[in-house]
């Protein structure tokens, strides 16, 4: 099974969880998938985040951008709606589940590398 940005089921998006979440991947690999995909963007303090858009309109409303947001105001804003997930927190949690991580931010390149070279072998790398 292959889990497009995690799994969000119609009763857990009615309780307000987000693709992208700690949650939504989560639920997919206990759901039985051996592969998620995600995206990620960087953080204005230089964290590397699975977040599709490179804003948080969609998914929290607000019309920031997540170059203008730090990782720990990002945590607070995705608690209630699953949890943020770092790309660093995803493969160490979940250390049997292949990544394919689409690169959505030109600046998120440099950071990833270090990120994901010790799980190389279970991450596959995409970008436009």
């Amino acid at each position: 099974m292959f889990a497009h940005r995690g799994l969000v089921t119609a009763d857990a998006a009615a309780r307000g969880i987000v693709e992208n979440s700690a949650r939504a991947v989560a639920d997919a690999v206990a759901a039985g998938a051996q592969f998620v995909e995600s995206d990620c963007h960087l953080t204005r303090d230089g964290v590397v985040v699975l977040f599709h858009d490179d804003n948080l309109r969609r998914v929290l409303g607000d019309p920031r951008t997540l170059l203008e947001v730090d990782s720990t105001e990002l945590r607070a804003l995705m608690a209630p709606r699953g949890g943020l997930l770092t790309l660093q927190e995803a493969l160490e949690q979940f250390p049997r589940t292949r990544f394919n991580i689409d690169v959505k931010a030109d600046a998120a390149t440099s950071a990833i590398g270090p990120i994901i070279a010790p799980h190389a072998d279970r991450v596959l790398l995409t970008a436009f």
